[in-house]
């Protein structure tokens, strides 16, 4: 649907936003090391990528652009690094840019007739906010700009996957279904409503759903990493449904199409310790830590394997480098960890602070596994003999806890 939009000027955004992005650069080079104190050698590689595509944006935006493809394109590019740092800063600088870009709008909306706030800048900050884990906050957002532009799919796609998130199945259903009579020529939207037939227990609607999705653009093929990520995705689910033979299938057509795509080889790590050939599992996950950043999740895998082969000593290891990375990155201001760290947190006894992060995961994804990781901390520090206070189980019915600090990176 065409949107009416109003333009202004390119020079004072660009500047706004390149002031903005400066800032970033000029605090990343400040911290040194100091700022990405755990990446590997395959975190750098990948952010020398993304601060190249940074560039490009940059310098395509001397060119003949509006000032709103400049805007959401160099919050798209600061958001592809953010996800390969994992630091919260990152995230609040590109969070900064659409502030600076709204701000503009928003004096031109007192100065000039027919100014007005324009919807894909609020897509970007949903889309910001759910990158972020903080699905509750990205569905307000969505939702609230829905209220005016009630058939922009982007937001709809945004608030319904973040409805799901957050455990509200029943909306999200409504939104991504409509996405999927709407446009039906889109396989993002049966990826979606895929995911939600996923977390709704419908595994068998799921695998038809994502078979569906490269169908959408026939005669014109899914982009190959598109495609990779759509198999990779039918493998998990075929392996929830135990059908493993069929699960591995799908893991290596993906894996034909990408070679090194991370989720295909983490399945057929999975896959390989399900068919009892652990070393094999184990050398898929080495590789994996060795190539791949973040790799925190995949230490953790490691750990699981090699505590059952004996090795409590490099499991403990393993673990220990997980949870210093965990806590680095939700120190900076971002939440995307806060699950796993809750888990092994109470794995080591540790229930008050296990019982922090269930909290938060718990107020930025009240659904039925944030709900049961909070109960289960509940539990067993109360098994310890170590009760998490009176308020504890008030917290769990009410599906909330405090609320965020809007993003800003903790002091």
């Amino acid at each position: 649907m065409a949107v009416e939009k109003r333009k202004f000027r390119w020079l004072a955004v660009g500047v706004v936003a390149m002031i903005g992005l400066a800032g970033a650069a000029w605090y990343f080079l400040q911290g040194g090391n100091e700022r990405l104190p755990y990446i590997n050698a395959a975190g750098v590689k990948k952010l020398k990528y993304f601060d190249h595509q940074i560039d490009l944006v940059q310098q395509q935006g001397s060119q003949r652009r509006t000032d709103l493809d400049y805007a959401v394109t160099l919050v798209e590019a600061m958001l592809n690094r953010a996800k390969v740092t994992a630091d919260g800063r990152d995230f609040a600088n590109a969070m900064a840019v659409i502030d600076s870009s709204e701000s503009l709008i928003a004096t031109r909306t007192r100065t000039e007739d027919g100014a007005t706030a324009i919807p894909e800048l609020f897509a970007a900050r949903a889309k910001l906010l759910a990158a972020q884990h903080r699905f509750v906050e990205a569905r307000a957002v969505a939702e609230k700009a829905l209220r005016k532009y009630q058939n922009e799919t982007g937001l709809m796609a945004i608030a319904g996957e973040a409805a799901v998130q957050a455990g509200d199945l029943n909306a999200g259903e409504i939104y991504l279904r409509k996405l999927v009579s709407d446009e039906p020529r889109v396989p993002n939207n049966f990826i979606g409503l895929a995911y939600w037939a996923e977390i709704s227990g419908d595994l068998e609607q799921a695998s038809e759903l994502l078979k569906r999705a490269p169908e959408a653009r026939f005669p014109k093929p899914l982009p190959r990493l598109r495609l990779a990520y759509v198999y990779s995705v039918q493998g998990d689910v075929q392996s929830k449904l135990g059908k493993l033979a069929v699960a591995k299938q799908y893991y290596n057509e993906a894996v034909n199409l990408e070679p090194t795509f991370a989720q295909a080889r983490a399945g057929l790590s999975d896959i390989a310790q399900y068919e009892g050939r652990d070393q094999d599992a184990e050398d898929l996950l080495r590789a994996l830590i060795e190539t791949e950043w973040p790799n925190a999740d995949y230490q953790v895998k490691l750990a699981d394997l090699r505590e059952r082969r004996g090795d409590v000593k490099e499991a403990k290891q393993l673990r220990r480098a997980a949870e210093k990375f965990y806590e680095w990155s939700y120190n900076t201001g971002f939440y995307g960890y806060v699950r796993p760290l809750a888990i092994l947190k109470m794995a080591k006894g540790d229930f008050d602070a296990a019982a922090k992060y269930a909290a938060v995961d718990l107020e930025i994804r009240p659904n039925s596994e944030s709900k049961a990781i909070y109960k289960n901390v509940y539990d067993a520090a109360l098994a310890a003999g170590e009760p998490l206070g009176e308020n504890a189980l008030e917290k769990l019915k009410a599906g909330t806890t405090t609320s965020l600090n809007a993003g800003k990176p903790k002091p």
